[in-house]
């Protein structure tokens, strides 16, 4: 039995020619007589003669045609061809097979092999519980699928679509891991109290390039942005309750043509939290964004940036990223120090008191880490290819462990970002936009998933996996497999050709 295929129904005679008469109407144009002698045929065990199910013709074989040898030389179409009782048994078992056929044909029903994976666009780990996590996928032109998982990745489980094409970031309430709040398109955050089932989306005064929740008062949210108005400034917005409505407080209204893009709170003291803007300006604010301070000296001009993490033991040691590389304060902003040089940050967060990570590009995307608060930064070995989208993920109470999500799934590491395994079982989303199975051995197959790469399968689908990237940019439209060996060799058409 194919897999995924149900059992096919029993099949009376007389509903598999109805069913063929009904599909081909060929078969009925011929005269009534006919039609009994094919129901005859199935009906007798032996002495009849099977005629061709599809010949409505009455007219036997003409002398001489014993055989389809015969009818060959002759050139006698072979449906007017009667079959000798020695190849009956092999006729009869022809005609079980297209019943079979057509009853699978009627019934089937298709089941996803896989590969897993997709393009997650967001990911959130539960504050209160390492081992659960939130994700939304993107599945345009469609709003994308809502994933949970409990046991850190290996099982993911859909639970309904998000209520945008977009989701930027997804956050689950460090109060109630019911609720969990997801930037959509800029000014708008989704709300859901369900874990993730269904959303409900609040307007924002304006764009919003980064969000967080208080970790001292629940229902309390601080999302960053710009305010417009002829020109724009760098703006914080405030919600009391869970993201329904909002206030508006400004770091410094003499800073205009410049925006806030990162946001963080401190861990350990309440109405305490950091915004950083494009132009390598980090502001503090005491009282929960009432006010605020200007604490940039030491950083570079307008390198932007792009990523916040205030240290969970020592609040004073701050880590900040941006165009330049990675910066660090010990004094609360009051001065910062260039502690890793790289040509892009794209997030930083300390995972304890001693253990921090980044993932930044130097010569190549790739995950740092940090064993002394910040100080010193080595990169993950051997790590993994990245610079597809990824985004960097901490697991609270567990600081070797780490999440990536982006364009080719998600995935997990436990040991400091040296090595990572998929975490994305069951997660079976992605676009494919070509498939080949390769001349001579039907098992081995190979695909490409649009935006992450070409996958193999020696099975039959069972099992797949992720060939080495061999272009450097763009996609594969076609893939041509010549047989060598125990290997192929694979031409493959990229972009439009």
């Amino acid at each position: 039995m194919l897999p995924g295929v149900k059992q096919p129904a029993a099949v009376s005679t007389d509903d598999f020619i109805n069913a063929v008469g009904e599909h081909k109407p060929a078969v009925v144009r011929g005269e009534s007589g006919f039609r009994e002698r094919q129901k005859r045929a199935f009906r007798e065990e032996r002495g009849a003669e099977v005629h061709g199910l599809l010949n409505h013709s009455k007219q036997f074989p003409p002398k001489g045609v014993k055989s389809q040898a015969d009818a060959v030389r002759l050139d006698v179409p072979p449906a007017r061809v009667t079959m000798a009782p020695k190849a009956r048994g092999a006729t009869m078992t022809k005609l079980a097979m297209f019943v079979l056929l057509f009853s699978v044909a009627v019934t089937a029903e298709w089941v996803s092999i896989g590969p897993d994976g997709g393009n997650v666009q967001a990911l959130a780990v539960d504050p209160q519980d390492g081992a659960r996590l939130l994700a939304i996928a993107y599945e345009y032109p469609d709003t994308g699928r809502v994933y949970t998982s409990t046991d850190g990745g290996a099982v993911w489980s859909a639970v309904g679509r998000f209520a945008d094409l977009y989701a930027s970031k997804v956050v689950v309430d460090p109060f109630d891991a019911g609720f969990a709040y997801a930037m959509g398109q800029g000014d708008v955050i989704f709300r859901s109290s369900d874990s993730g089932a269904s959303w409900t989306g609040y307007a924002l005064p304006n764009q919003t390039f980064d969000f967080t929740c208080d970790p001292h008062s629940a229902g309390r949210l601080f999302a960053v942005g710009y305010w417009i108005s002829g020109n724009y400034w760098p703006a914080v917005f405030i919600s009391n309750d869970r993201g329904q409505s909002w206030t508006t407080r400004f770091p410094d209204s003499a800073a205009t043509q410049r925006y806030a893009t990162s946001v963080d709170c401190d861990p350990v003291n309440p109405g305490v939290l950091y915004v950083g803007t494009t132009d390598s300006i980090v502001y503090r604010s005491s009282n929960g964004g009432e006010s605020w301070e200007r604490r940039s000296t030491g950083l570079p001009v307008n390198a932007g940036i792009t990523a916040l993490s205030v240290n969970p033991v020592n609040s004073d040691i701050v880590l900040a990223g941006c165009g330049s590389g990675l910066f660090r304060t010990t004094d609360a902003g009051l001065s910062w120090v260039l502690v890793q040089e790289l040509r892009r940050v794209y997030g930083v967060r300390f995972a304890s008191g001693e253990k921090a990570y980044s993932l930044g590009y130097d010569s190549v995307m790739r995950v740092f880490g940090s064993a002394d608060s910040g100080r010193t930064w080595q990169a993950a070995l051997p790590g993994m290819q990245l610079g597809k989208g990824e985004v960097l993920h901490t697991v609270p109470d567990s600081p070797d462990e780490l999440y990536l999500n982006g364009a080719m799934g998600v995935f997990r590491s436990t040991d400091r970002g040296g090595h990572w395994s998929s975490a994305h079982g069951g997660m079976r989303f992605a676009h494919i936009s070509t498939i080949s199975a390769c001349p001579g051995h039907r098992n081995r197959l190979y695909l490409e998933v649009s935006e992450n790469g070409v996958f193999k399968s020696t099975d039959g689908g069972a099992t797949w996996t992720r060939c080495a990237d061999f272009l450097a940019c763009g996609n594969i439209c076609g893939i041509g497999v010549v047989p060598r060996g125990p290997g192929d060799v694979l031409y493959a058409l990229e972009g439009a050709g």
